[in-house]
């Protein structure tokens, strides 16, 4: 049995680790230009081009201050590229601004992984699990995150 739970986290971590928000995900409800620049921003996260996506994203969090999607990209976008103190600071914006936004309690439990944080990290798991249908994709991405991060 242990053998076949490290087989699976192996298959499941190299997905997991290149998982960006996907299309259904960029849902805001803006002008066309801003989704124009959404989507520059998905295609290049999707090229994995982070630090391309950053000044765009940027921009458009200046223009929608009040948007805890774009917050939440741009935490992923910079961490990414291996900035986890804007990432920390982008994904406490967004769960300032929506503190049950799954995916950015998700990826900031990843971020709390990269800093060898697993207690905060299994913290966001646990909020995760209360606030989603079990198994939700935010939880099982995170779970997985954790599990190797505990194997290491």
């Amino acid at each position: 049995m242990k053998y076949v739970m490290i087989l699976l986290l192996a298959l499941a971590v190299p997905c997991a680790a290149k998982a960006f928000p996907s299309a259904d995900q960029w849902s805001m409800n803006v002008n066309p230009e801003l989704q124009a620049r959404l989507k520059t921003a998905r295609d290049l996260m999707e090229a994995e081009q982070f630090a391309e996506a950053i000044p765009v994203l940027t921009d458009l969090a200046k223009e929608t201050p009040e948007e805890a999607d774009v917050f939440n990209w741009l935490g992923f976008a910079y961490r990414n590229t291996g900035d986890l103190e804007r990432s920390a600071a982008a994904y406490d914006k967004a769960l300032t601004l929506e503190p049950n936004h799954l995916q950015a309690l998700e990826y900031q439990g990843k971020l709390f992984l990269a800093l060898d944080d697993l207690e905060r990290a299994e913290a966001n798991l646990r909020r995760i699990e209360t606030l989603c249908s079990w198994p939700c994709e935010e939880g099982k991405n995170l779970s997985e995150a954790i599990a190797a991060a505990r194997s290491d």
